[in-house]
């Protein structure tokens, strides 16, 4: 039985049977100084000025969104000193060196906004928790993301964290239990397993029935389609 300890979209396989070399810095950029962070894991979308944001924020939890892809860390050129990092997440407000930055030429930055890496093939398949129960029958049908803010589950608060831990860098979005449907309409994802191997010491299991069984099983999922990516 699982805890519920959400991670986001973590990428466990695709159709050639690996996940090393599906990750991309050819979408989006990073925005210096945006007002968002992103982090490991979350779902991402690409804005009207071509930056890489969240799908959603916390101002719309359970509302479907356009998921163009999932973030996968980012490497960037820091403004406080110039020096390039890798990171698993990038805070709100940070701020990018640039070529507008006085004392720094064309040559010293490989990109001014930074290189975010993102999965957008559409063969993915991610391993995400839910905040419910969820029955084997799921198989086949669609969800939504949700962000994990505060807000109560089973009339318990279970999370704090908005939509990424600070300390790990992984986002904290779960799937929704509640919207699993079999019709997609404008659901986000589609549920196609139960994760085997993404909970150690954990016994992962479908719920029994809707109020029964593992309360927060972590399922295998697909995205639905986007601008980036394919019909699922």
């Amino acid at each position: 039985m699982q805890i519920f300890a959400p991670f986001g979209l973590k990428p466990v396989t695709n159709q050639v049977g690996s996940t090393s070399n599906i990750v991309s810095n050819q979408f989006g950029a990073l925005q210096s100084g945006g007002a968002n962070a992103l982090y490991t894991f979350q779902p991402i979308t690409i804005d009207a000025n071509g930056f890489v944001q969240p799908a959603f924020t916390t101002g719309t939890p359970n509302v479907a969104a356009p998921i163009e892809g999932v973030f996968m860390g980012a490497e960037y050129c820091s403004a406080d000193n110039g020096a390039w990092k890798q990171r698993p997440s990038v805070p709100a407000g940070t701020l990018l060196y640039n070529n507008a930055v006085a004392g720094v030429n064309n040559g010293d930055v490989q990109n001014s906004y930074g290189n975010p890496k993102i999965i957008t093939d559409s063969t993915t398949i991610f391993a995400i928790q839910a905040n419910g129960y969820v029955t084997k029958s799921a198989v086949g049908q669609y969800a939504n993301c949700v962000i994990n803010n505060g807000a109560a589950i089973g009339g318990v608060t279970k999370y704090s964290v908005v939509d990424g831990n600070p300390s790990s860098g992984l986002s904290t979005v779960s799937l929704d239990s509640k919207s699993i449907a079999a019709v997609k309409g404008s659901l986000t994802l589609k549920i196609v397993g139960l994760a085997r191997n993404e909970a150690p010491g954990q016994q992962n299991q479908w719920s029994t029935t809707s109020t029964t069984g593992d309360p927060y099983p972590i399922l295998l999922v697909q995205l639905v389609a986007s601008p980036l990516n394919s019909v699922v």
